[in-house]
């Protein structure tokens, strides 16, 4: 096996978004990836640690997974490497672990496999010390930006890592439970996507925000409508127009060197004096099981408004006294309506609006199995909720020949022909295009006669 400097995973995560220079070296920082295919950006990931009382701290990792928001776990490292962390520390060095080509958008969570026991060496003696779990599971929302390089940096603490057990008149032993720091260096991406309408006479003020790359931005636009000014250090778009429909692009610049830049086009109506028109451009998207409530609002004409809308979703709802939008989504997909508002002088606007619905995570529920008996009959049934039915099971590992797993049901039986503790891993992927899946290591106890 090769050797790098370089290290790892975390039981315990402290998460930390860190936009700009903070503790990422300007050679990893967000950067324009031209040789990704259009909707791929890049993930990278370094690992980072700091000195301390230990003379060497040498891990193996055998994988890392990420989990996009309503998808699949994609694996993006899978090997056996050894790492060896106090180096790190010492040298001050964030070490390069794996660079990926993801699809972009959210991702919601990191997957580490490291191998279960871990050297250590303290006072000139080499300890090994046990991992508890070696499936790590990192919750810490980052954006994979299309054309763009996002930059994760796993920031060990050794020192908190390793604990010391035993009996004082006895030898010591040793445990090693992960403790980091996620520090997420996100790609410049402007995360306005849309801008509200207006009316002639009405003060039109809003301003554009951004995350990522390296503050402070610089905002600048060349098609900017007559009437309308943006603050270059702010993002505020502010003035009167007149009526008309009118389309522009904003850019942001960061103040990296090389200097990133992301751009936005933005379509706004503005209705004439005295007409009402319905402000909400765009709405919020949503989950499958989780309620949805958002407020379409108005703007001119005579109030009290009233509103309608003749397509919505079956699960939706439109107040039509306050505008406000509500229910709880069922199936997953993209939903597009249209709503309509009346002001008291018989005046109206329409709008055409979409929402976009994920569905639920996917996750095996079932943490633990029975207990059995040589020579009696064993059942017991795995269980998983979200994603989209039906589902399909199936295993790896250590999986006793004397067990069944039905691939739909998730119902497991047999009989036990010998004693022992069965350690292996149940799997469910399901019928979503493409499939959500989980994994999840279980284990079954089994008596002697």
């Amino acid at each position: 096996m090769k050797k790098y400097l370089l290290g790892i995973t975390a039981l315990v995560l402290i998460l930390a978004l860190v936009t700009g220079c903070n503790g990422v070296p300007t050679s990893m920082q967000s950067t324009v990836t031209p040789t990704v295919p259009p909707g791929m950006g890049m993930l990278e990931v370094y690992v980072t640690d700091a000195p301390d009382e230990f003379e060497e701290i040498s891990v193996t990792i055998k994988g890392l997974e990420v989990h996009k928001a309503g998808g699949p776990w994609e694996p993006i490292f899978d090997g056996e490497e050894d790492f060896e962390l106090i180096a790190l520390g010492l040298a001050e060095i964030q070490a390069f672990l794996t660079g990926e080509a993801l699809e972009a958008g959210r991702y919601t969570q990191l997957r580490l496999d490291i191998l279960g026991n871990v050297k250590i060496k303290i006072d000139g003696e080499v300890h090994y010390a046990k991992v508890p779990s070696g499936k790590i599971k990192l919750v810490g929302p980052f954006e994979v930006v299309e054309g763009k390089t996002t930059v994760i940096t796993l920031d060990f603490d050794a020192e908190k890592s390793v604990h010391k057990i035993g009996a004082k008149d006895k030898e010591y032993s040793y445990i090693f439970k992960p403790v980091i720091k996620l520090l997420v260096y996100e790609a410049l991406e402007i995360t306005t996507t849309c801008l509200p309408n207006g009316g002639v006479g009405i003060p039109y003020d809003v301003t554009i925000e951004a995350i990522g790359g390296t503050e402070p931005y610089t905002w600048s636009s060349g098609d900017l409508p007559l009437g309308l000014t943006l603050d270059p250090a702010t993002g505020a778009i502010s003035g009167t127009l007149t009526a008309g429909e009118y389309t522009f692009t904003v850019q942001v610049t960061d103040s990296s060197d090389p200097a990133e830049s992301a751009t936005q086009v933005f379509t706004i109506r503005i209705a004439a004096e005295g007409m009402p028109i319905i402000t909400t451009n765009c709405l919020s998207d949503g989950e499958v099981g989780i309620p949805y409530d958002v407020a379409v609002e108005a703007i001119g004409g005579t109030e009290p408004y009233t509103w309608s809308s003749g397509d919505l979703p079956l699960w939706l709802t439109l107040d039509s006294a306050t505008g406000a939008i509500s229910g709880t989504p069922t199936v997953p997909g993209d939903y597009n309506f249209t709503v309509q508002v009346d002001d008291s002088s018989a005046q109206i606007d329409t709008q055409e609006l979409s929402i976009s619905i994920a569905p639920a995570e996917l996750v095996i529920t079932t943490t633990s199995l029975l207990a059995g008996n040589v020579v009696t009959a064993y059942n017991d049934t795995v269980f998983a909720t979200g994603g989209i039915g039906p589902y399909t099971w199936s295993y790896s590992g250590d999986w006793p020949d004397w067990l069944t797993l039905d691939s739909i049901s998730g119902a497991i039986s047999g009989t036990p022909t010998a004693p022992g503790d069965y350690i292996f891993t149940v799997h469910v992927a399901d019928s979503s295009g493409p499939p959500q899946d989980d994994k999840q290591e279980l284990s079954i106890s089994i008596a002697g006669p």
